[in-house]
């Protein structure tokens, strides 16, 4: 299967090169900034803006122009893409429940922030963040950082942190509306129905006291059965209306987001399997705001977040859920000297649930942030984190790396990180009627790794080794002798270890290349519905007249269905983006699945077959 993919991309790209002008300048520049992103600036690893050279940790960046080339997909796509990483869900029908793993993780173990609020919801399992809330064309830019990061973050963040910062508005005035349609249909149906509908409308304004942005959204589909044997169409539809305020003049720099989300969705009976007509109702209303004081050797913010999560599903045994959280984080960053920088910070934490005691934290933390200009970079840091019901609990981090230089374009980085971790249990796990334990313990983990990162001309290459250690693992036990089930503590260590390597590179200077590369164990076990072996790669041609061309292939190896009643073959999806640009007006079309694989990423539910999406985003 690799080696077809291979030479079908080798004999398209060959036509290209022979057929095609010159693109244009802009791409072409755009292209050849790629080549320095050891030079990129990043905030995630310790709160200070540092350079990808000058940082300890294995982080991925993907930035507006990315996210713009995905308009027609979901983010959950878009992540899947990255090394490290696999979403399960996406190839089902819109609306699934999206599994983030980051290095063989399950979604309590990543932390979701948008806007650096903290995002959950205290009445699901693992008291996640349901990323189908979220719309692409509301993200100006996401970082991502694997491995552990409680010392800095604290609960949750055991495998790793995503980073999501929204558009704000600005000081000038903008207005653009994005219209897609499409197909969303499985392998048994043809495409001869439209069956995907999607819009954005977003502005912004200036007020002069303030500035003004405004985004609204919509998505409709009814192509696909939830369950590989339905007939039943399982419908999905959402919306999002997100207002911000914002002004970045004066000494306090501030913003205010208001946002409200509402998504239906049908779903089919999972145990046991079959076709059925139930509704699901999600919805999400949030405030989030900073206030930033910029003094002379740093500055000071406070940030604070709400969510109003609930959820009703409506089918034989209907369940209603509700759930708040609340959060308040003072952060200071201090420059002490040149070359040594500081942060403090004190975060406080509320959640819980209809009928379920809220839960309180408080998590106090300091970093300290060494950059030499040279060579020899690190952070370190600690931090004190206080559970209402579990105590105290102290994790650390030491990020060292060390950089060559070469010639201009020769770099080389070298880095090393030993990082610790914990993760509360959910409410759920603890006072769920049926299959909770109030005597859980809260997992704990150690997160190593060493890699190296390499600029060479136009080439970059980054290989990263990394293990992560758990214990005790919260798991869920059932016992079919009696019917029963609950959530236990496993009696021994968990240990996940792997390697990821990125390699991206520019021909021509009008193409730009991505190959990445994910190995991923369990030792002593399996990783259930998560493959050991998984590859991507992407291609990205400018023709002339504004033209683009790109092919998006994803590999995922064999993977152990969820109990270990089933290995579930390999596969291999190709997909492709022609795109053109004339004035203000952007054409997108999207072919996915192009060869019509026929596959299955979840055991006895749907995958998607060959479908398309045409758009067009004009931006005034």
């Amino acid at each position: 299967m690799k080696a077809k993919v291979t030479v079908t991309l080798l004999c398209v790209l060959f036509v290209i090169n022979k057929f095609s002008a010159q693109g244009t300048k802009a791409l072409k520049d755009s292209l050849n900034t790629k080549i320095f992103y050891l030079d990129e600036i990043t905030l995630i690893e310790s709160q200070i803006p540092i350079k990808r050279r000058e940082s300890g940790r294995s982080i991925i960046k993907i930035d507006s122009t990315e996210l713009k080339s995905f308009n027609g997909r979901n983010i959950s796509e878009l992540l899947s893409t990255k090394p490290g990483i696999i979403t399960l869900g996406n190839t089902s029908i819109s609306g699934q429940n999206i599994r983030y793993a980051i290095r063989g993780s399950n979604n309590n173990q990543v932390l979701i922030l948008i806007d650096g609020v903290r995002m959950s919801d205290s009445s699901r399992i693992d008291n996640d963040f349901d990323i189908n809330f979220l719309n692409i064309n509301q993200i100006e830019s996401i970082e991502i950082l694997k491995g552990a990061s409680s010392s800095l973050y604290g609960s949750s963040a055991s495998a790793g942190v995503i980073s999501i910062i929204t558009k704000k508005s600005n000081n000038s005035e903008s207005l653009n509306i994005d219209l897609f349609t499409g197909t969303e249909n499985d392998n048994k149906r043809k495409l001869d129905d439209l069956t995907y509908f999607s819009s954005n409308l977003g502005f912004n304004k200036n007020l002069n006291l303030f500035n003004l942005g405004f985004n609204f959204s919509t998505l409709n589909t009814n192509g696909m059965s939830a369950i590989s044997s339905g007939l039943e169409i399982d419908n999905f539809s959402k919306y999002n209306l997100n207002l911000n305020l914002s002004n970045n003049n004066g000494p306090i720099e501030w913003f205010v987001i208001l946002s409200k989300s509402k998504i239906k969705n049908g779903y089919d009976n999972s145990f046991p399997i079959e076709d059925a007509n139930f509704i699901g109702l999600s919805f999400l209303e949030s405030i989030s705001s900073r206030f930033k004081y910029q003094h002379s050797k740093g500055d000071i913010s406070l940030t604070a977040g709400y969510q109003n999560t609930s959820r009703e599903y409506r089918d034989n045994y209907p369940l209603n859920f509700k759930s708040i959280n609340k959060s308040a984080e003072i952060l200071n960053k201090f420059k002490i000297s040149d070359k040594i920088y500081s942060v403090q910070g004190i975060l406080f934490q509320d959640s819980g649930y209809d009928g379920v005691m809220n839960i309180s934290q408080v998590g106090l933390y300091s970093n300290l942030v060494y950059l030499s200009g040279k060579n020899l970079n690190f952070s370190l840091g600690a931090r004190i984190n206080n559970h209402q019901t579990y105590g105290n609990f102290l994790t650390y981090s030491l990020n060292p790396s060390y950089n060559f230089n070469f010639k201009e374009l020769q770099n080389i980085k070298i880095f090393a990180t030993l990082n610790s971790a914990f993760i509360a249990p959910s409410l759920y796990q603890l006072y769920d009627p049926y299959s909770g334990n109030e005597g859980l313990l809260p997992e704990e983990s150690i997160s190593k790794e060493i890699g190296i990162e390499t600029t060479i001309k136009k080439r970059n290459l980054s290989i990263v080794f990394f293990e992560r250690k758990e214990n005790p693992k919260i798991i869920y036990e059932y016992d079919f002798s009696n019917f029963t089930g609950g959530y236990i503590n496993t009696p021994s260590d968990l240990i996940f270890r792997g390697i990821e390597i990125d390699y991206s590179k520019v021909f021509f200077d009008m193409m730009d290349f991505n190959f990445n590369y994910t190995f991923n164990e369990l030792k002593k076990g399996t990783l259930q519905r998560l493959p050991k072996h998984s590859f991507n790669e992407s291609i990205t041609y400018n023709l002339k007249r504004n033209r683009q061309l790109s092919f998006i292939y994803r590999y995922r190896g064999k993977r152990e269905a969820l109990g270990g009643s089933e290995i579930l073959n390999s596969y291999g999806l190709m997909d492709t983006r022609f795109s053109f640009t004339k004035d203000k007006i952007n054409f997108n079309f999207w072919v996915n699945n192009v060869f019509n694989r026929e596959y299955l990423e979840i055991l006895n539910y749907s995958s998607k077959g060959r479908n398309f999406r045409l758009g067009i985003i004009y931006n005034f």
